[in-house]
């Protein structure tokens, strides 16, 4: 059973392998210093009160403990952009508007799921587990909720984004832009349109591709959107990529999920349904499995109780 939980000292390797891998995610560095600092900061996180949230970093890593392997991270950021520059275009009819407005939110980042872990379920788990967490712990986050999704380049890491917009203003490559705005760094203004770019005086490739996703990310917008969230209009300046946004009180897990007691007795695996479920505590666990309710309780496989580190009586999430 994959189990979600909080990232450990030795999910180093893990964190730098994601980061190889995962081409164009700038909120996972591929420099091991930096991953180090996030893992660090992972743990201070959880460790602390978290309340007012002053740019916590929780990361989680997605495990199947009787297998022994570990499939994936993520994470979400207490406050996006937390001391640095906000730089986004809003797409209208005609062309994009530059926008610096911080809009306060909190942040889903960091997702990444090794390819040969890309099957039904497993993503979803990896990727809304996180609201649970926010779910079980709201004052620890913002009134709203932000996720920056990879905008299109193609496998040799093409992005017509880029070279469409930013890359008329600067000589820079895709790589070295995406590593600068990341940072918020002041050198991100030499590839940053100040006054409305107009579509009339870019190339096609402007309109076409600001707000689509990369492929492999399709699928956690299409999530995210059951979750609440929805494309604002931002977008990214480097690779074009949406930026989605909900209030943190709209979610639709703060509506839906509600907190049941854990019945002794667990459930034989049959034709039940299957969600996610948490046990909404700090030393926070989430796993998608077949459950049975009654009334105020329920009832779950013992498997999922041992993943969950519940017990009799305990709350879980649904």
């Amino acid at each position: 059973m994959y189990v979600i939980r909080p990232l450990k000292e030795s999910d180093l390797s893990l964190l730098l392998k994601c980061a190889k891998k995962g081409k164009g995610m700038t909120s996972l560095p591929k420099d091991p210093f930096q991953i180090k600092t996030q893992l660090k900061l992972s743990f201070s996180s959880f460790a602390s009160k978290g309340v007012p949230p002053m740019g916590e970093y929780y990361g989680f890593v997605l495990e199947n403990k009787e297998r022994g392997v570990k499939a994936g991270v993520s994470a979400i950021k207490s406050t996006a952009k937390l001391f640095k520059t906000f730089r986004h275009y809003r797409v209208k009819e005609d062309g994009l508007y530059p926008e610096r407005e911080n809009i306060h939110s909190s942040e889903l980042c960091s997702l990444y799921l090794l390819p040969e872990f890309r099957k039904e379920g497993v993503g979803k788990l990896l990727s809304l587990a996180r609201l649970h967490f926010i779910a079980a712990f709201p004052k620890r986050f913002q009134q709203g909720v932000i996720a920056e999704l990879r905008g299109y380049f193609d496998k040799e890491g093409f992005c017509p984004f880029w070279q469409a917009v930013g890359g008329q203003l600067s000589s820079l490559s895709f790589t070295q832009a995406l590593k600068l705005n990341a940072a918020g760094a002041s050198e991100a203004e030499a590839f940053y349109f100040t006054k409305p770019a107009l579509f009339k005086d870019l190339s096609e490739n402007a309109k076409t591709y600001a707000g689509k996703t990369h492929p492999n990310t399709a699928p956690a917008k299409s999530m995210l959107e059951e979750a609440g969230f929805k494309w604002t209009g931002l977008i990214d300046i480097v690779d074009g990529g949406p930026v989605m946004y909900t209030k943190t009180q709209e979610l639709k897990i703060m509506s839906d999920s509600k907190l049941y007691t854990m019945l002794e007795e667990p459930l034989d695996k049959g034709d039940y349904p299957v969600k996610i479920v948490s046990n909404n505590r700090l030393d926070f666990r989430a796993v998608m499995t077949q459950f049975e309710v009654v009334g105020d309780t329920i009832r779950l496989p013992s498997d999922a109780q041992k993943n969950l580190k519940v017990k009799p009586n305990d709350l879980v999430r649904l």
